[in-house]
Order: structure tokens, then sequence, then C-alpha cells
């Protein structure tokens, strides 16, 4: 990182100095369309320091500069700015004649400069002042304004600062023209002054335009730019070098010493809730109980009468002296015997020893005791125990002798450095300790002395000798003479030392002291002596080690925060011994001695003066010394008989502190691996001496650390360097300790180590004492410390992610990529992941409770989110301390279909299970499989008791098919409840509308790519995440277990860690209304925790919608549920099991009450909105109820959001009835009638050919997938498995993919034929064919209207022609009118039978009694002739598009007219419906194409002109009424159609397709209204697709694939306009070029214009022609909906530009409405299209799609809806059909739209034709003859 820090700063400077590579980085970002000014911040964003800042900042340049011009350009729309602007140029363009002043001229760079009106003067000091003065103007210098930084290092950039002037024009708004003019005349003025003064020199910019200057700058350039390159290659090679050096050690070490350096010690994982207790400073009764059991520490004295003593204490300030104070007070049995506490204490810095004291006393250790107490009690004398008579003054000295019965004298003070030179260390431990001894026996009191263990020089005994409580034998040395050597030349002294093989002076020191003490007075005389003092055991409170770290915990200390500092830690016990038992041991042994009698003194002369002067006295001392034992020298240490398990080892020391530095963040990994490699393996393996051991560390520490200090010293940084000098005074612990921890030590002593002591539980107090320590100096708050950060964005990694990677213990290579990846996006999501390490510890220590029999871990977290897959294996990944393995994690099967991810996590330790389908015995297979990979160790698999995520966060029934499995497979079993609480779910908002929906969405590639994105742009912030476990839940093979009280107890356990954040009370506070006081405190009453409060913080937004703050709250439903006196559904459903246990019985509390209340008010507010529902729909007749139905109405009826909608899901479910279970799908059969008809492709009530249509189907997942089948389209085959979900989300209904059956075509109720036999055999002399079958009939009855394939769905009886017939040619239609008319006959011309008007279908029996034949055209289907030159083409009207547009293909032509439905439409119908085709805008529509026609009639053959001879036609001509006009739309009302002559053009040279994406509806009408005016030039079809349009494209696309996904992210980050697109709001215009290639080329060059303006994004000819390929598919979309209950149709309509907008959106609105007016079930799809252009509007294609399962009529009342939107489209200027005819079902809309003129003009026309009405289909007009 730091490599990476240097290379930005480095091209940081480059841009910044250069105005050239300036220009390129912008040009740069502006063609990529990046934020210039955040490349710039995040270029300079990790230079956090002043000085950094400075290095930048230090000369200005334009690329600065111009940072503030852009920032400027944003602002461009402030008023007060273009003033300023305005302004600032006016007052520049009178001052261009001013000489020496300079302003900003660049047209791009000035608009900085209109800020403050800059100006650069040759004198700027004199300037200023000369305006000030003598014209009245303030116009302040450069330095009061902008400044440089510093005033060395860039002298041309401080001139140019220093030259700058700033004139009062910029803000000043109340300066006139006047003003303007006046101050240009005294700025002038005052130039014009100063030029004979000054000698002008050439300007900055005269400088910098200098041809000479460019000219050097080349030359330089020329010969330093090479070097310079080589130069930083070279560099780079070798920084790259170095980095990968730095990665192949970290990675070296990770492979060969990271598992020894997990499995050393496992006392982190056991003990990490000590990390807690030390800061709660809790007393532990268990521990007081060990002590107990030490005979030793037992506290009852043995003072025989009942006088109470006084007691005088000295160092009680220290470590060991305050808690013998403690314990002294602590204790009644001690405290019964004392009246007085007599503490000596010398002032201190200048504190005086009241202060001193008192500070002590005000300690928590001392609560206990009242102020009372404490200041009769506690005694406090000024004292110095160096001086005699411990330095008291005459008056305190006659206290104690006349006023105070001292009875011991406790000498607890000393100097416990190991390196003090001699004098001194006989002056603290050996001077002062006489001098007490001496004012004891003038107090006729016993003298206890603190002395040390280590007293026997390099004597450390032996388990079968160990170190005797005896004076240690000085053999030839006097303890008098050393003493005296050791004040005085120090030879003699040091010698001995040496010779002796004492380590330090402190244990030196202390044994000279105990001879002589001995020798002045052995009676009263106790010696202690305590080995290495640790942290208390139990008293005050566990870990407790004083107000500054000393022996062990200092050691640990340095440890912890130098981690490099080199230790060489042995294999040998500690000798450490807790301070509290030290303290017990002195006071019972200074309460157990009596002092003797004043018989047993020896005389007050004897001092310590004495021995040092005379020779006798000495040698009585060594032959006394040396020869005889003394009986009151106690050994303070565990003695060689204690248990091994109650003691530690320095190895394990060695490496549990690691292991605790590690996670709580004092030192990396690596660095770690490192300590740990070299303290316990490196060095202890050549077995160095003392000496050689300080050598080494002199060299590769102590020297390189005071050559740092000079360093820093030499270079100024004196208070970094005063800063690590006070690390020194501890940096040679190491090398003091070196003999301790090096050597094991076997002492003698009273005192065995009790059997329920855990040295290595004791070992990790020390730990976490020396932690407090360090805490404590950090100033910072205390955090509750067993909740570890270990992500997020308060998480600080002192590596980079790369490192840590790398580094950690644990994990293949894609678990440790996942792991880099998923702390990036933790980061970026998160503001903490805390874990509380203390709650795994009880499922440690459980598995490491049994070592003959193997415990499989099994991790059971709740599930909430997709991140609870990969949370607890990142928890393991980068806790490895915690001793829990990587998991392998029981993911649904759905997991492994993902793309790509799928097969990430198949080799990321995740196997796969069906859920649902029983006993699965794959999966037995795979654990076992699990298992037997594991080993001895165990398996450690991680599975969602719970199964599917909770949509609502609630806790669900327990699935207990995994259990079984485990149990199968034998073992023994370690269930750990998991649960792992989030503030925001990442998913919360997909998740909630999946809780109402009831749908579950399916996870994707795509999906999680678009979230990824998402979240590193910041998008997503779901604020903390904390996890914690629980005590786990055995599961052993037996012979009966009740899995389901297993899951059961498991789950309950997760529920008891329920914690709570400011969020959640938000959240509730919202949905209840209540106060948030009163919502924390009625949950803290139920059990639930606060949030970690070190690490909550407000990074996620705290406004809900109403099902989001439902759905936070609902995660406490099961709190309350015993507590409801709702029904039991509620119980169950809020507890999330049908087995619930007894709860836990609450104390009855306010709080708890209010939140209940308030709970059990929405709960029934809920319950009679869904009842009010109910009533209301059956009211309305609608009795087949669904759950969205009720949810709907209920959410209608109820204006207020007070209700969620997820509440209202649960209050309506029990009132139904049970849909079909989703599992069943991939079971289900289709049984398909057969309903072909006369033609063999078509079937019967369906749109279009038999062998295509739209099945559901199950994919390989078993989930419903929507499959066209045949081949004929191009979306046939593809599995669109987006379409349900999509008409499900829009329409707000679930479908049942199941009752398909029920929905199918059941036929027609038809009457029978009633031409008798002789008639039909009339009819079939005639025409050819004749067909009187009731599937035909049907057919040619009916056409597409909604309401007749509705009535083909549900049997009505409806009329249809008695007779089908197939005319020929053109004579068999003559002879068939003629016989018509004859019989009265009413004949109805067929076609294709594709209208959606109802124009086909026959009159009721009482409109038209007569007989009715349909006359089928399409057996009259023959190209009569070609006329190639005149481009006509004679065709009879019974052919179909298709088949006409092959033939013409097959001729090298094209008839431009292309319908929606020309696969089944004819020639004849399009001119009888006037129809319209896809590619008007080039070709025109059907009166465009169509030239002439011929029509029989009931008064003969009809044509105009002479008779059509072959390739004849008249062509346009002025000759009175035309007869195309008249039967153009006339519907089989007037004649049938028998053939026409049509135009032909060309093939096309060149088709291409396109789609364009727009941002939104207006933007999209804009587009193609422009493209409406380009007229030849316009592209041959262009649609445009609404939004919702658009969007059912989509979901009518096969599965999106990765290359699809990543293409998409591409575009949104290198296209600003694709970026800019919403999902929501963009709509889609599709295109077909045709022509040559230079005219298409042109079209696209003008669309490429038009869009460019309305901001579109061309998608490619792909996406154009699937929309038009669609066109033909879509059509069989409706049938498909109503198998499944649903009505849909379209209708279209022209509209004017002036009125479409309004018009789709009138038309959109009021459907809707309407359809929640009638209470209709879901919700109202309607889409729309732009299909048609013209110059004076276009044709608006609108789709409805409405649910109609459970509605009676529903027919009925979708034509209703669809009618109220036709009234609205006439309202606002559309008309009723566009090219769909007019029909029967819109006849009605003719009365009163047209002048009952025309109308009696077209009835004339009608009865001039067809005066016997024999073609009576009652179309148009002729509905309503009358």
């Amino acid at each position: 990182e730091y490599l990476l820090r240097v290379l930005r700063a480095f091209f940081t400077k480059i841009i910044a100095c250069s105005p050239l590579v300036y220009g390129l980085i912008y040009k740069a970002c502006h063609l990529f369309n990046i934020p210039f000014d955040k490349a710039v911040e995040f270029s300079t964003r990790s230079f956090a320091t002043f000085y950094d800042i400075s290095i930048i900042r230090r000369r200005p340049s334009l690329a600065l500069l111009m940072m503030m011009a852009t920032r400027l350009k944003e602002r461009e729309k402030n008023r007060t700015f273009h003033k300023k602007a305005t302004r600032c140029k006016e007052f520049y363009s009178l001052i261009s004649s001013v000489p020496n002043v300079q302003w900003p001229r660049a047209a791009t760079a000035c608009r900085h400069a209109y800020w403050l009106a800059p100006i650069i003067v040759v004198s700027p000091h004199e300037t200023s002042l000369q305006l000030l003065q003598h014209h009245g103007f303030d116009v302040p210098r450069g330095l009061s304004q902008l400044r440089c930084i510093k005033n060395t290092g860039a002298p041309r950039t401080q001139r140019l600062m220093d030259s700058i002037l700033y004139l009062p024009i910029s803000s000043r708004t109340d300066m006139s023209k006047s003003d303007f003019e006046r101050l240009a005349l005294a700025l002038e003025n005052a130039m014009l002054s100063m030029i004979d003064s000054t000698t002008e020199k050439p300007s900055l910019r005269h400088r910098m335009t200098n041809p000479i200057f460019y000219l050097v700058l080349m030359v330089l350039l020329w010969i330093f730019v090479p070097q310079i390159l080589c130069r930083f290659i070279w560099f780079l090679e070798k920084a790259i070098q170095v980095f990968l050096l730095k990665l192949a050690f970290e990675i070296t070490l990770t492979v060969f010493f990271a598992n020894d350096y997990i499995k050393s010690s496992n006392c982190f994982a056991k003990y990490n809730p000590m990390l807690k207790g030390i800061f709660e400073k809790k007393q532990l009764p268990e521990n007081e109980e060990l002590l107990d059991e030490v005979s030793a520490l037992n506290v009852k004295p043995v003072i025989p009468d009942e006088t109470k003593h006084s007691l005088l204490i000295t160092g009680a300030t220290g470590f060991l002296g305050s808690c013998i104070l403690h314990q002294l007070l602590y204790y009644t049995e001690f405290r019964a015997s004392v009246e007085r506490v007599v503490i000596i204490c010398r002032p201190k810095r200048g504190i005086s020893v009241e202060a001193r004291v008192g500070e002590l006393l005000g300690q928590d250790m001392f609560s206990f005791l009242t102020e009372e107490e404490k200041q009769h009690l506690i005694v406090v004398l000024e004292g110095d125990v160096s001086k005699p008579q411990a330095g008291l003054s005459t008056r305190d000295l006659n206290i104690l002798k006349n006023d105070m019965k001292v009875q011991s004298i406790i000498n607890c003070a000393a100097s416990v450095r190991f390196s003090q030179r001699l004098d001194e260390a006989a002056d603290a431990n050996i001077t002062s300790a006489l001098h007490l001894h001496n004012l004891s026996r003038v107090l006729n009191a016993k003298f206890v002395q603190i002395s040390t263990a280590f007293v026997h020089g390099a004597l450390t005994g032996t388990r079968s000798s160990p170190l005797p409580e005896s004076l240690f034998n000085f053999r030839a040395f006097d303890p008098s003479r050393i003493y005296k050597s050791m004040t005085g030349n120090q030879m003699y002294a040091s010698f001995a030392m040496t010779s002796l093989k004492f380590p330090n002076t402190y244990t030196f020191s202390k044994c000279i002291c105990e001879h002589l003490l001995l020798q002045q007075g052995r009676d009263n005389v106790v010696i202690i002596r305590p080995s290495i003092i640790g942290p208390s055991l139990c008293s005050p409170y566990e870990g407790w080690s004083g107000q500054k770290p000393s022996t062990i915990v200092a050691a640990t200390c340095l440890y912890t925060k130098m981690p490099l500092s080199i230790w060489c830690f042995g294999k040998e016990k500690a000798p450490v011994v807790p301070v509290d038992v030290v303290a017990r041991f002195v006071l019972v042994k200074s309460f157990r001695l009596s002092p003797h009698s004043s018989a047993g003194r020896t005389d007050n002369n004897c001092s310590y003066e004495k021995l040092l002067s005379t020779n006798e006295v000495r040698e009585a001392t060594v032959a006394s010394t040396n020869k005889v034992p003394c009986g009151n020298i106690f050994n303070a240490a565990w003695n060689v008989e204690s248990n091994s398990l109650s003691l530690f080892t320095w190895f394990d020391f060695a490496t549990s502190v690691p292991h605790f530095g590690t996670v709580l963040g004092y030192f990396t990994r690596t660095t770690s691996y490192i300590g740990f490699l070299i303290s316990t393996k490196i060095l202890p393996a050549f077995n160095l001496s003392q000496k050689q051991f300080a050598t080494f560390y002199f060299y590769t520490v102590q020297l390189p650390f005071s050559g740092s200090q000079k360093v820093l010293r030499f270079v100024g940084q004196k208070s970094l360097a005063s800063r690590l000098s006070k690390i020194e005074a501890y940096l040679n612990l190491p090398v003091l300790f070196y003999p301790f921890i090096n050597n094991g030590f076997y002492f003698s002593s009273e005192l065995q180590a009790p059997e329920g002591m855990k040295g290595d539980q004791y070992m990790c107090s020390c730990i976490t004492a020396a932690h407090r320590f360090l805490h404590d100096r950090s100033k910072k708050p205390l955090p509750k410390t067993s909740c570890v950060l270990v992500a997020g964005k308060n998480h600080k990694n002192p590596n980079s992610d790369l490192t840590w990677m790398l580094t950690q213990p644990r994990g293949n290579f894609l678990v440790r990529l996942i792991g880099y990846f998923f702390i990036k996006i933790l980061r970026a999501s998160c503001t903490s992941v805390t874990v509380d390490v203390e709650s795994f510890s009880h499922a440690v220590k459980k598995s490491h409770s049994s070592k003959d029999e193997v415990n499989h871990i099994i991790l059971a977290p709740t599930h909430r989110s997709f991140y609870d897959f990969i949370l607890i294996s990142f928890v393991a990944f980068s806790l490895p301390e915690m001793q829990i393995e990587i998991p392998h994690i029981a993911a649904a099967d759905t997991f492994s279909d993902i793309s790509f991810i799928g097969w990430i996590i198949e080799y990321a330790n995740v196997f796969f299970l069906r859920r649902g389908h029983g006993f699965d015995p794959d999966l037995e297979k795979q654990i076992m499989k699990v298992k037997g990979n594991a080993g001895k160790t165990g398996a450690c698999i991680e599975v969602f008791i719970e199964g599917a995520r909770s949509r609502d966060r609630r806790f669900l029934q327990p699935k207990t098919g995994f259990l079984r499995c485990l149990a199968l497979t034998g073992g023994n079993h370690i269930v750990i409840p998991i649960c792992i609480n989030y503030e925001k779910i990442p998913e919360q908002a997909v998740l909630t509308r999946e809780a109402i929906s009831g749908q579950n969405g399916q996870i994707s590639t795509v999906g999680l790519m678009k979230w990824m994105k998402d979240t590193f742009l910041g998008e997503q912030n779901i604020g903390n995440i904390h996890i914690a476990a629980n005590k786990p839940v055995v599961l052993n093979k037996r012979d009966k277990i009740d899995f389901l009280e297993i899951a059961t107890e498991v789950q309950s356990r997760q529920k008891e860690l329920m914690y709570v954040s400011n969020y959640h009370l938000k959240a509730a506070q919202q949905v209840l209304g209540l106060d948030i006081d009163v919502v924390s405190k009625a949950l803290g009453k139920m059990g639930c925790k606060d949030w970690p409060v070190a690490f909550d913080a407000d990074g996620v937004s705290t406004t809900f919608s109403t099902a989001e703050a439902w759905s936070i709250t609902s995660q406490f439903s099961h709190l309350i549920a015993d507590k409801l006196k709702k029904p039991a559904f509620w119980t169950e459903w809020m507890i999330g099991s049908t087995k619930p246990r007894n709860p836990v019985q609450n104390h009855e509390d306010e709080a708890v009450s209010i939140f209940v209340d308030a709970f059990e008010k929405l709960l029934h507010t809920a319950d009679n909105a869904v009842a009010a529902a109910i009533e209301e729909l059956n009211s309305h007749g609608i009795c087949d109820l669904t759950l969205s139905h009720v949810i709907d109405i209920a959410n209608r009826n109820h204006c207020s959001d007070s209700i969620p909608d997820a509440l209202l899901v649960a209050a309506t479910a029990p009132r139904l009835k049970t849909n079909h279970s989703k599992s069943e799908f991939k079971h289900m059969k289709h049984n398909l009638v057969d309903r072909t008809v006369e033609n063999e492709y078509e079937e019967l009530g369906m749109w279009g050919f038999h062998d295509s249509r739209f099945h559901v189907r199950p994919d390989k997942d078993g989930q419903p997938t929507v499959v066209m089948s045949g081949n004929r389209y191009a979306i046939s085959g593809r599995n669109l498995r987006y379409l349900i979900p999509f008409i499900e989300t829009e329409t707000k209904i679930k479908i049942d993919v199941l009752r398909k059956s029920a929905r199918d075509v059941v036929g027609l109720e038809i009457a029978d034929c009633v031409l008798p036999k002789d008639k039909l055999d009339l009819i079939r002399k005639i025409v050819s064919k004749l067909s009187i079958s009731p599937a035909t009939r049907m057919r040619h009855g009916t056409g597409y209207s909604q309401e007749e394939a509705f009535n083909f769905r549900h049997g009505e009886k409806v009329r249809v022609p008695d007779v089908v017939v197939w005319p020929r040619n053109e004579s068999e239609v003559t002879s068939l009118i003629d016989c018509s008319k004859e019989f009265s006959w009413n004949l109805i011309p067929h076609g294709g039978g594709t209208n959606v008007s109802q124009a086909t279908k026959c009159p009721s029996i009482n409109a038209d009694p007569r007989p009715i034949l349909s006359v089928d055209m399409t057996h009259m289907d023959k190209v009569l002739w070609i006329n190639e030159e005149d481009g006509l083409v004679h065709v009879q009207a019974g052919i179909t598009g298709l088949a006409l547009i092959r033939e013409m293909k097959r001729h090298g032509y094209t008839i431009g007219h292309e319908p929606d439905s020309l696969e089944f439409s004819t020639l004849g119908g399009w001119i009888a419906t006037k129809a319209s085709g896809m590619k008007r805008s080039k070709y025109g529509n059907i009166e465009d194409i169509v030239v002439d026609i011929r029509v029989a009639s009931s008064i003969g053959s009809i044509w105009k002109g002479k008779e059509h001879s072959v390739g004849g036609s008249a062509g346009r001509e002025s000759r009175g009424f035309d007869l195309l006009s008249c039967f153009l739309g006339s519907e089989g009302c007037l004649g049938i159609i028998v053939s026409a002559i049509i135009r032909i053009w060309p093939l096309p040279k060149v088709v291409q397709h396109e789609g364009i994406l727009l941002p939104d509806l207006d933007a999209g009408i804009h587009f193609v209204r422009r493209i409406s005016r380009l007229g030849p030039l316009a592209p041959a079809s262009v649609r445009l697709l609404d939004n919702a349009h658009f969007r059912l494209g989509q979901a009518l696309r096969e599965n999106s694939s990765m290359t699809d996904s990543m293409l998409k992210l591409a575009l949104k980050l290198l296209f600003p306009t694709f970026r800019s697109l919403s999902l929501m709001k963009m709509v889609c215009a599709t295109m077909i070029f045709e022509g040559s290639a230079d005219e298409v080329r042109e079209q696209r060059r003008q669309v490429k214009e038009i869009s460019t303006h309305c901001d579109g994004f061309w998608v490619g000819p792909q996406i154009g022609q699937s929309g038009y390929d669609l066109t033909f598919a879509i059509a069989y979309l409706r049938d498909f909906a109503l198998s499944y209950d649903f009505l849909g149709d379209s209708f279209e309509t022209f509209a004017p530009w002036s009125t479409l907008h309004l018009i789709i959106q009138e038309t959109k609105k009021a459907i809707e409405e309407e359809h929640r007016q009638r209470r209709l079930p879901g919700k109202a799809f309607v889409g729309c299209r732009i299909t048609q252009l013209y110059h004076n509007g276009a044709c608006l294609y609108f789709y409805m799609f409405m649910y109609c399962g459970n509605i009676s009529k529903a027919s009925s009342i979708f034509s209703e809806i669809e009618s109220v939107a036709r009234e609205k489209i006439l309202k606002h200027g559309g008309s009723i059909s566009h090219h769909h005819g007019i029909g029967k079902v819109r006849s009605k809309y003719l009365m009163g739209m047209d002048s009952e003129g025309f109308r009696q003009g077209v009835l004339a026309i009608k009865a001039g034709l067809d005066p016997s009405n024999t073609f009576g289909a009652q179309n148009l007009f002729f509905a309503y003859p009358s």
C-alpha cells in the first residue's frame, strides 16, 4: 500500500504541474463521463496530513485552479454568480489599457476569477495603500485571501500570490457604472504614478510566452526525460520485486507456520470472556472458594487477647501494598483485630501524601468502605523509608509510640527495577528495610519484609530438591561487606554478584537484605519471598493488576505493543503467583506469628551504620547466617506438589499472547507469525545463555531503536523521539526476564495450588490485564470487549486486504478469494460487523471436553439474508483463534444452478441439499464424506434450522430432516445456536415484498452482480451486524430422539440472542405508535439485549415504509405471543411453531403491558379490516376469494397506512382455503383436447397454429417456466421463466399453475343446421366445398374478441352459421349470391377470421331469422397476373398475407403491407376492414396500396372502368365516384370482394433492424413525433413501446446469461446515457430501415441525430428484431392467460399529437380507477405502444389485462371497463378505431358521432347495392338498420 501511495503521489504531482497532462486527463474524464472533481479528490484522499497536502498545494497550478472553475460551472444557473461575472467582465474591459495590470483572459479558465475579481500588479502594497488613502477603495492584498501554505520551496508561486490584489466589485451590488469608471481611473493613476519609481520587469505572462523559454524547455526535456523515465522504470521494477518478495514471504509463513500457530493454543477460544470481565471488575465466588481450599491461606488469626492493634504498611500505593491493604480491610477476620492502619507515604511529583492515599482509596476496589470508615481506619503519615526512623517527624513518631499499638510493620516498599545500579538497589531495597526494622524495634512490633523467591543466585531447584525456605549461602562472601561495597566503590559487590550468578541487582539486593535483617534481629522478623507476582485470582476482582503494569503484565504489554521486541520463551512452568494469594499469605503470617518480648531484642545501637563499620559483627553475621536456617522465612510460591494443570508454561504464554493480540488488533497476523516463530522455535533451538541473548538482543533491537531516536532528533522530530524514549525503559525486559522464562524453578512452600485452579485460565487473566492497561492508555471509551469488530466501515485493517487474505491460517484459494471480496462488500455496505467471541467459548469448551470421542460442531445460525451463507464462514476465516473450523455449508440445491456463483460456492466448502422432499440419501452420503475428511478433529457444518429465509424476520417452523441425517451418520454433535442480528437486512425491501405476495424470489448471478455494483457505488448501507452464539445443544446417537424438540430447543436459544438498536426501536415506534423509551424498556424487560454501544452507529436511514417497519418489528413477535388474548393462530404465527414451548413467566411491568396492548390493538385492527373486506367482496358477488384480493380491498377500505400488508396476509390466510403446494407442480400433467378444424393448422377457440402454444412446464429446478411449443417463431422453445413472475408482480395475483385444465376450451352450445338436405345439395352444386360440422361452424361464427374467446372457455350459447362454403372463383360467388337472394339466405363473408370486432359474429335469431351461410374465401388464393413494369399485381381476395408475401418474394417483390395478423388474415379482409400495416411509413396503409377491386354483390359483379385485362389498370383518374372508397371498410355488408389490383415494390436491398432506449415516455413521444416529420427519410416501421409494454417484452426473454449481465454492467459504466436510464421509466423504440444502402445510411443518420437530442441509447439490431418477432408470438399470450383466468384484449385508436400523451395517461388512469371501483382482484395491467406514425398524430395500441378467476360475468365486466376506456379516448380527440374496424363491438359509438345525413346516405348506398340485405352481417351502421 505504501508503494501505491508513493506512485499516486508521483502521478498526482505530474498532473498538478503539467497543464498538458492535466488537459489530457481532463478530456479523458469527460470522454468516459467520470467527474473530474471526484477524480482529483480521490487522487489526494489518502494524503491526510497537512504536510502531505501542503506539498501538493505549494504550487497552485492550472490543474487546481481549473478544478475551482469546474465547480463553479455547476453554479452557472445561479443568478448571483451571473451578476458577479457580468460586473467583472465590465470592469476588466475598462482597465484593458491600464499599464502593469494583468487579469485572467482565457475564455475557459477565467471563471474562477469572478469569485473575487483578482488582478496582478507590480507593487501591490503601494497600490493598495494609494487606492485606500487617496480614492477610498479597500483593495486587499493576496495574503488576506489566498496565500501560499509555506514561504519557501515555491518562489514563483510566492511572487505570483504576493502580486495579487482583489478588487471590491464581485460581491458589492451597490456599485454603479460611474463607480466602476472611478475605480478604473484611480487604478490607472496609481499605476502611472509608480512607473518612474519602478523598473518594469517582464511580466509572468510575458516570460511564459517567450519563445526562448519554450526552446530551453524542449532542450531540457530532450536531455532529462529519457533518464527520468529510465530511473522511474527501474524504481518501478524494484518496487514490484519488493512487493512480490513481501507476498512470497507472507505466503511462506502462512503455508509452513500458520497451522502450528493455530494449534499451539486454544486459550483465546476458551477464555476470551475474561476480556469482558476485566472491565466489569467482578469478584468471582468460585475463585474465592479455590483460595479457601489452601490451608496456608486460612484467615483465622491466632492472637490470644482481644485487644485491637494497629498495623503499619509501607509501599501501600504499590501493586502488592495496595492489595495487602485491600485484603486487610476486606476480610472481617483481619479487620476485627485491627484498630488503625498506618500508611507511611511520601509526596510525589508535587502530590501530597493525603492526595496520593485518597486517590488510592477512591478506587473501585475500596468501594466497600464508607467515607467514615476510611477516615476512622486509615492514618496517613508523611515519611521517607530511605531515612532513619522512616523519615517521620517527631510528632508522628510519638503518636506511633504512645497512641497506637503497632503490632506489625509490613514493608512493601522496594524498587523492582532489575537494571538498577548497585548503589541505587542498596538504597531502595536494603537501607530502607534496615531503617524500618529499627523502627519496629522501637515500636516493639513484628517486622514483615517482602523479599523475592529468586534470592538463590543461579539455583533453580529441582522437583526432588526444591529451593528451601532458608537464607542463601554466600560461601566466602560477607553480606555486610557486600552491602558496604554496594554503597561504596561496588567492586567487591560486583565480584560477589557475578560469582554467585545473580541475574540482576534486584534479587541480589534482596538476598543481602535478608541476611542483614536477621543479623539485626532474628526474633521479630518475618520474611516473605514471593515469586513473580501476577494479577489477582479473585480479590479485589479477577485480573486486577494495580495502577501500572509490572512483572508479567509489563512483559505482556511490551510483547503486545511491540511484537518485534524479540523474546525467547522456554517450555518450563511459569513461577507466577497471584497477587491476592501473596497478600493474603503475608497477612496470615503477620497475624499468626506473634512478636517476641523485649528480652529477645538486640541493642538499639546495633544499627545498619554499625554493620558497615564493625568487623566483629560482620564475622558473626557470616558465621550465623551461613550455618543457621531461619524459621521465619516463607516462600510465597506454588510448591512442587502443585498440580501441573494449575500452572502454565512460558510456551503457552508465548503462543496465547499473539492470539489475543491479533484479535484485539495490536498487530497483524504476519507480525504474529514472525513473533511466534522467533520466540518459540528459532531462538529456543539455539539454547542461548543470558549473555549471548543480551548481545543478540542489543544488536537486533536496542541498537536500531536508539539509532532511530538519534535520527529523529537530528531531523527535528523531537516529540516522536521523546515518545520512543518512554518505551526504552521497558525495552530491555526480554533480557531481564530471560533467566526467569527459560529456567524451571521449584520451591519449597506451604502454598499448594488448588486442584480446581486452571493454569491456562490464569495465564489469560495476565494477558487480559495487559490489554486493560493498553486500552486505558489509549484514552478511548472502553468497549464491550467481548465483541470483536471484524469488518465494516469502522473496521480498520492494519494491512491491505490482500495481505489479510493471504495470511489467514485457514481456507483454500476460493475461500480466501471469497473472504477478500466479502470484506470489501462489508466495508462498503455495513457500518460494523461484530462478533461476541465470548458466546462461542462455551461451544469450544464443550467440544474439547471429551478427548476420547469425536465431536462434530454444527453451526445453526438464524436465516434472514443471503449474507448468512457467508457471514459465519467469514467469521471462522477471519477469527481462526476462536478454534472453529471454516464450516461446510448445507445450502439449498437452488444455489447449485446459479451460473458461475454455484460453481464457486461448491468448491468453497458448500454442499447442496433438497428441501421439502423427505429423506434424502444423497445428503447422508455427503455428510458422511464431510465427517470422513475431518477425521478425529471432527467436522464443522453450518445448517439453517429454519430452512428458508424468513421474509419478515419472524422465526419459522424449524426443520428436522438434517438433524435426522446427522444422527444416522453417527458421532456426537454439538449444535451451536447462533443469532445473526441485522439492523437493516441487505435485501430488506425485496423480502418485504415477498412476504406480502407470498412469492419467493430466486437469486441469480445477474441480481447478485447488480447488487454488488450498487454496494460498491455506496448505494447500500445496512448499518450494523452483530453475531452471537448461545450454549450448545448436544445431539448424540441414541435409540429415541425427539428431533423436533431438539430443533425447537436450538431455536429457543437463538431467540434469547435478540439484540436491539436504535434502528429497531424507531421501526417499532412507527408501527405501534409508542414512545421510543417505552419500546426500549419493554423489549429489555422481555429479554432483548442492547446493541454493543461501542460500535453503535447511525449510518443507516431510519425512514421506513409501513411494510418495512413491520418487518423489523415482527422479529420481536415471539416475545409477546404468550401474552395475547387473540385466537390461537396468532400465537402460532408469532412463535413460528405449531408446538410452542411453555413461555418463561415475566414480571409484570407497565412498559411491557403498554407494548403488548399496542401490538394486540394492531392485530385487532387487521382482523377487523380483513373481515370487512371479505364481507364487502361477498356483497359484490365475489365468493371464490384470493389472498391478494382480500388484502387489496382491505387496504382500499383502510385509508391510513397503519396496517402492514404482511399482517393482513397473516390475518387473511386462516380464513381462506389452502392453495396447492408449489412443489406439486413438477408432477402436473396436461390433458389437451383435439380441437383442429377444417384447415388442419388452426385450433378451435384459440389464436394461431395448433402446434404453437404457450405451456407451463417445470424447469430443472422444479420451478414453473413458460415455453412456447413448435418452431415457427424465434421465441419457440425458449424457457421464459420471467413471464409468470412478471404477470404476478404486475397484477398482484398469484398464478396457480395447477388449475389450467379447469379452464380449458369447452366449445359453444350451438343449434343444428336449419337448411334441409335439398338446399345443401343445391349449394354443393354451386361451390366446390361445404361443411356443416359443429367445429367448423363455431370457428366461422366467431372471431378473436375477448368476449368470443371467453364464451368458448365457458360454453356459452351463441348463434353460428348454418353452413360454411368455400367458393373457388368469382362465378361460384356470383351463383351463391343469386341463390341466396332466391331463398332468402344471409351471407357473411369470411377471410382469415382474425377480426377482434365481432364482424363475423352471426346476428341473433331475433334480429335475423334467415339461415346464415359463411362464405370462406380462402380457396380463392391465386395470383392472376403480375405487371412488373407498372408495379401492379392482380390477386384473388382470399389469399392470406403470408402466402401473398411469399409469392411476391419469389418474384423479387414486396407488397409493403404487413399487419400483425398477416399469417391468417386475407387481402379481402384487409380491404373490408381498412387495415394498416407496420410499414405504413414507407408503403402506406391498405388504401394506399390497393389500386382497384372487383366485388360480387346482390346486384351483380361490380368494377370500375373496363373489365381488367392482364396487366391493365386505369391508374389514377378524376372521374367521379370511386368504387374503392365505397368498399374500403365495408366489413362485408355491401358485397364480397373477390379480387384486387395492388401495388408492389422491388425487395429492398438492405433491411436493418434497430432498437433505441429512451429515458421516459415524454422523450419517446418527442422522438417519434420528430421521426414522423422526416417524410421519405423515415424508417419503414417505427414502434414505441411504453414502459409497461417494454417490461412485458423483457419478461418474454430467455434467462439472462452471465455475458449479458457483464455487458449491461459495462454499458452502464462506459456510457452516461445508458446509466441514466431507469428500468421503471424507460421506453423502447424499434425500427426497420429498408431501401438501398445509401437510403438506409441516410435514414440512420437522421434518426441518430434525433435520438441524440432525445437522450436515446441505441441497443442494437438484436433488440429491434426481437421486438418485431414478438409481434406475431404475443397474440398467443391471450389464450395462455385465459387458461389461468386472466382476461386480456387490445384496442387501438388514432390520436393527434396534441393530445396523444394525455390520451395515454387518461386511458390508463380510467381503466385502473374503474378496476378499483369495481373491487376487482389484483391490479389491471395496461400497456400501450405507438405503431403507425402520421404527420398529425399516431396510432395507439392499448393492451389491457386483468384477473377474472373469481368474478361472475367477468367478460361483461371486462367489456364495460373497455367501454369506459374507449369513451375516455373519444373525449380527448381519439378515433373510434384506427385499423381494427367497427364490427358489432364498436357500432354503438357511431350513433351520434356522425351527422344523420351521413348515416342516411350510407344506408341508402346499402339499399342500392344490396336491396335484399343478402349481406346481413349487421356491422357498422347496419347493426341498427332502423
